[in-house]
């Protein structure tokens, strides 16, 4: 049995396997290391982060920036900021001089 993906069309069972059109699948790929308690580094695809903190609260810096999350454990319900929010004119543009370092940030907040 086959089933439909979200929002694709649902298809006759009946036609040929050659008249099928298949829907492609993206790979994810995310690994979490702990360091220490509280200290985790994150590896995917995208890069490398860092994230610090207790089960249900943490700090990450990653190559999408610094976040803060907070969640309730067991529950499934969490919220996530971005803490270093830039201007988009700002953020591609420039040649990254004056820019702080996802280590730079980290670093700052914790002190």
């Amino acid at each position: 049995m086959r089933f439909p993906c979200v929002g694709a069309p649902v298809q006759n069972e009946a036609l040929s396997a050659s008249t099928d059109k298949e829907v492609a699948v993206g790979f994810r790929f995310q690994r979490r290391i702990t360091l220490a308690p509280g200290i985790r580094l994150n590896l995917s695809k995208r890069g490398l982060g860092l994230s610090v903190g207790p089960r249900g609260a943490s700090l990450s810096v990653g190559p999408r920036g610094v976040h803060g999350h907070a969640g309730i454990p067991g529950t499934g319900l969490a919220y996530r900021q971005k803490l270093n929010a830039r201007s988009r004119s700002a953020g591609r543009g420039s040649s990254g001089a004056g820019r702080a370092s996802p280590a730079g940030s980290l670093e700052a907040l914790l002190a």
